[in-house]
């Protein structure tokens, strides 16, 4: 569902009257139930899920925005409220509010709103201590609403957490995947391709780093093979400004979008690199997966090759071999598997199969 509980508490409590700045509406529900105001957006798929159901719901007139800033709010100077679903992770709720510190007036009402078994106890003591006007709710259908004041009294979060891979000192905003630390799966791949360098030096075309994070493992094959033609793409704007920012300090030379997969990127690609994500939000999922595989598939020139790196646990050799002639794992240990895909079958070979 594109919505839950949280979401209809939220949108029963409001005050009619509100124009609000909605923060992590992923699917546009928000949006859609409290038109007139702007929607925060870091994700491009999040964007055209809301554009869709806006669609089907003759609703016109959404407006978006990337950044967080009186500027970029300008436009929009009548908003009074600021709504946000609370995310699974700390660091980019603290940045949100941080941001909206910064950008909005002092006194703006911001409602935050979660299921209950998503907040611990600790954030909850967080804003208590840290956020003017503190109010939470009562809990109603185990979702919970909290209501605070925008003050000049919250503190800055840290907005330069990385880790030196090589030498080379990598960092991310917050609510980028393995902004701290390396991903141990990413540490795997890159391993896995330390042993194999017959498999990159055979791969002097373009690269693709698919769903690259802080940039990793791309920044590493560019800073190593320096007669590949390195490209990154995801689907997460801060991400894509952190990929963009550690290839300037490595002094690499790599062209990083911002989209759905593959969607920005033109030409074929002789090898595509991936360490999907297994989760939305909360929830455990494999369609982001399959959604890269098949969008490699359709890039990938015919000679191309897909390498993914996954959880063990992750069955995704039936939906690469779906795609592609040859499936092969290249590496594996108790925690990952390192699998090369090859031959993709082009889609009227799919529907004949």
């Amino acid at each position: 569902m594109p919505w839950d509980a949280a979401d209809e508490y939220l949108v029963e409590t409001l005050p009619a009257d509100q124009r609000c700045l909605i923060i992590n509406d992923r699917y546009g529900a928000l949006a859609c139930a409290l038109p007139g105001g702007v929607s925060y957006v870091e994700n491009a798929s999040a964007r055209y899920a809301a554009e869709q159901n806006a669609q089907r719901n003759d609703i016109d007139g959404l407006q978006f925005t990337t950044v967080i800033d009186a500027a970029a709010l300008e436009a929009s100077a009548d908003l009074n409220a600021v709504v946000v679903r609370i995310p699974k992770n700390f660091d980019q709720l603290h940045y949100w509010l941080w941001l909206c510190q910064q950008a909005l007036p002092v006194g703006t009402p911001i409602w935050l709103a979660g299921m209950s078994k998503h907040i611990p106890v600790k954030w909850l003591n967080w804003l208590e201590a840290n956020a003017d006007g503190y109010q939470q709710l009562k809990q109603q259908r185990k979702a919970r609403l909290l209501k605070i004041s925008n003050s000049t009294r919250l503190p800055k979060p840290a907005l330069d957490k990385g880790y030196t891979l090589d030498d080379v000192r990598l960092t991310a905003l917050p609510g980028v995947f393995g902004r701290a630390n390396l991903d141990p799966g990413a540490r795997f791949l890159i391993d896995t391709l330390k042993q194999l360098p017959e498999l990159l030096e055979a791969e002097a075309g373009t690269v693709c780093d698919l769903g690259c994070g802080n940039g990793v493992l791309g920044n590493w094959l560019a800073r190593n093979n320096a007669n590949l033609t390195m490209i990154q793409t995801d689907d997460h704007w801060p991400s894509v400004e952190s990929a963009r920012a550690n290839a300037i300090v490595a002094g690499v030379d790599i062209t990083v979008h911002h989209g759905d997969c593959l969607e920005h990127v033109s030409g074929n690609l002789d090898l595509v690199l991936c360490n999907p994500p297994f989760h939305d939000g909360h929830k455990q999922l494999d369609n982001i997966a399959r959604n890269m595989f098949e969008q490699s598939a359709a890039k990938l020139a015919d000679d191309g090759q897909l390498i993914v790196v996954a959880n063990r646990h992750l069955k995704y050799k039936p939906a690469l071999s779906a795609l592609f002639g040859s499936v092969e794992q290249l590496a594996g240990d108790t925690k990952f598997n390192v699998w090369l895909a090859a031959n993709p079958k082009r889609q009227a070979d799919r529907s004949n199969g």
